[in-house]
């Protein structure tokens, strides 16, 4: 979980998902998130390797604390759970020096 104080608009209404979506990409927060996740991997990897990370790992949430509003859910929340093929690629990448 992440949090973000982004000011993307004036109301609360300015966090929808398209919204946040971009807010994401622009900040690169989805490089950010996609870097954690490897690096969270090869961490259990290493200090408890009878760990089932695709078991135990829920995925990322970024909360945009201007846009929470009570009575609209899920607005301006973002979350997304990599699939393990995606961060066997993105680790192969990494220690590759990015030649996949």
């Amino acid at each position: 979980l992440d949090w973000k104080t982004n000011w993307l608009g004036p109301a609360a209404a300015a966090y929808t998902a398209p919204t946040v979506n971009r807010a994401m990409r622009g900040g690169f927060y989805v490089l950010q998130y996609h870097l954690y996740a490897v690096a969270l991997r090869r961490y259990l990897r290493l200090r408890r390797p009878e760990a089932d990370f695709a078991a135990a790992w829920g995925g990322v949430f970024y909360a945009f604390l201007r846009g929470i509003d009570p009575a609209q859910p899920g607005q301006g929340w973002f979350f997304h759970r990599p699939g393990d093929a995606l961060l066997d690629d993105l680790e192969r990448a990494l220690e590759s020096g990015g030649a996949a």
